[in-house]
């Protein structure tokens, strides 16, 4: 089971209006947990503060991602 910071920031992706699947999305996302900007910040700053540094990882991760999956199509 997901701890709140992980179901919040999965509903914070949400909010973009994507129709991403829990499998177009778990990889990036525990990319972006994993990072060692977003693990500090989620030390050190408010969840305001700490969702903009986690949003700019994990819209990089997704970049990436879909990147990826799009190159393999080639």
């Amino acid at each position: 089971m997901p701890d709140r910071t992980d179901r919040w920031a999965y509903r914070s992706l949400i909010k973009f209006g994507t129709d991403f699947t829990d499998q177009h999305v778990i990889q990036p996302f525990n990319e972006a947990k994993a990072d060692k900007k977003v693990r500090l910040a989620a030390v050190a700053n408010n969840k305001d503060n700490f969702s903009k540094v986690f949003g700019k990882v994990l819209a990089d991760r997704m970049a990436d991602h879909i990147h990826t999956i799009a190159g393999m199509g080639r």
